[in-house]
């Protein structure tokens, strides 16, 4: 893995698994890499790169408010 320059999005899911499936089947991301223990995953398609993540502690989240 190279280190990519530029923005990351860090998207916090409610069901890891299913989006991990829907990012790389559905829409072509590939696992640079993965901590299943934490529900994490980095990902890359091309030049693009993301992050999913269903964090188990709610101190984790970086939401800045509710979700509407």
């Amino acid at each position: 893995m190279t280190f990519h320059q530029g923005i990351v999005p860090e998207l916090c899911c409610s069901d890891f698994a299913v989006s991990l499936e829907f990012y790389t089947a559905v829409c072509g991301f590939s696992i640079d890499y993965t901590r299943d223990e934490e529900r994490f995953a980095y990902l890359r398609r091309g030049d693009a790169r993301l992050m999913i993540e269903q964090p188990r502690d709610t101190s984790r989240r970086f939401v800045a408010a509710e979700l509407a």
